[in-house]
């Protein structure tokens, strides 16, 4: 088995709503996905509280001070992509700093 991580650094919009932090980032699926390929969404060492949703569907929530929060998006996945990321709003002004570092995890099964 191995993995392949590709990191959603830039460009992410940042934006403060009445849900909390509202991180968004586009991104396109990876290309070469074959057979028993997994995709997973990996929030690695989360410093708040948030949800992840992709293409406005719940993926699930991550917790400040776990490990990692990831989920399964293989057939999610679409042609062009959105993640959001929405955390609790702990003053008026937002991080500077998505509060998570945020990947696409390619795990290539053996047939």
């Amino acid at each position: 088995m191995s993995v392949h991580r590709i990191r959603l650094r830039g460009p992410w919009q940042c934006q403060c709503t009445e849900q909390g932090i509202r991180w968004s980032r586009k991104f396109n699926r990876p290309t070469g996905l074959e057979g028993a390929a997994r995709v997973w969404i990996a929030a690695d060492n989360p410093r708040l509280d948030g949800v992840l949703h992709l293409n406005g569907a719940l993926l699930g929530q991550m917790t400040a001070g776990e490990d990692a929060a990831k989920f399964e998006v293989t057939g999610r996945l679409e042609l062009h992509n959105e993640l959001i990321l929405i955390a609790a709003k702990e003053s008026a002004q937002p991080p500077l700093v998505l509060p998570a570092e945020v990947s696409l995890e390619i795990v290539d099964l053996p047939a």
